[in-house]
């Protein structure tokens, strides 16, 4: 595991989008599996940044969700695949036929969960996440195990909650569909990003903690090229 810390949240959207835009240079195919929330903004608001000043290309990329809220629309601006073309994908040149989703109309959900689980038998090159304080990660709540498959899955409490910082209905999702950690873990490479004081207790326990379905983000510790990339607020309570 890698732990790299910075002072403030810009400063580690500058270096992890520095390194992504030179992993793009070094595989401008690159497959990505992107998570949505407000964590991840600041970094796909550098790339924007990056490809407006020509320093990356991100034509060939092909991007795939992490998750999806379930009983929005699909013109929701909550809707997590809109989420990431609006902060990211729509303002750089990236092809709209390169980013594969989750279709929560599909007439069978479990086929569509099946389908869209297929595309992952080809591992990501890179897998960017959050984490919720309950350590969850896409939408693998406490509970879920290391080889917990592609899914639909209920909400807990605090992940419905956390969604209101991006939902503005009173009407939260209480439910969605999350890639598995199974096929997280089986990604070359992961990021877990952590940012704020209220991310502290839960990285401490990634962190400390032997791995466990307590903490489900606990599992990427496993994985042999894991970094964590938090600001000093997150990484308060490591030292």
């Amino acid at each position: 595991m890698n732990l790299f810390i910075f002072e403030t949240q810009d400063a580690l959207a500058e270096a992890a989008a520095t390194l992504w835009t030179k992993k793009i240079w070094d595989k401008t195919d690159m497959r990505i599996c992107l998570a949505a929330g407000n964590t991840p903004i600041p970094i796909y608001q550098k790339m924007i940044d990056y490809y407006h000043q020509g320093q990356v290309c991100m034509r060939d990329i092909e991007a795939f969700q992490l998750n999806e809220f379930g009983s929005l629309q699909s013109f929701h601006s909550g809707f997590t695949q809109n989420l990431i073309r609006e902060c990211l994908l729509n303002w750089v040149d990236f092809p709209a036929g390169h980013f594969q989703c989750i279709n929560l109309e599909a007439k069978d959900l479990d086929l569509e969960i099946a389908r869209y689980d297929s595309l992952f038998d080809q591992p990501m090159d890179l897998t960017i996440l959050g984490v919720g304080t309950n350590g969850q990660i896409g939408m693998n709540e406490p509970g879920s195990l290391s080889d917990s498959p592609t899914r639909k899955i209920n909400l807990t409490q605090p992940s419905i909650q956390a969604a209101r910082y991006y939902l503005k209905d009173q009407n939260l999702p209480t439910w969605g569909i999350t890639l598995g950690m199974n096929r997280i873990l089986q990604s070359k490479e992961i990021w877990l990003l952590a940012t704020g004081k209220y991310k502290a207790g839960v990285l401490k326990r990634i962190v400390s903690e032997p791995p466990s379905a307590v903490t489900p983000a606990s599992w990427l510790c496993n994985h042999p090229n894991f970094s964590i990339f938090a600001d000093r607020e997150a990484s308060a309570q490591l030292f």
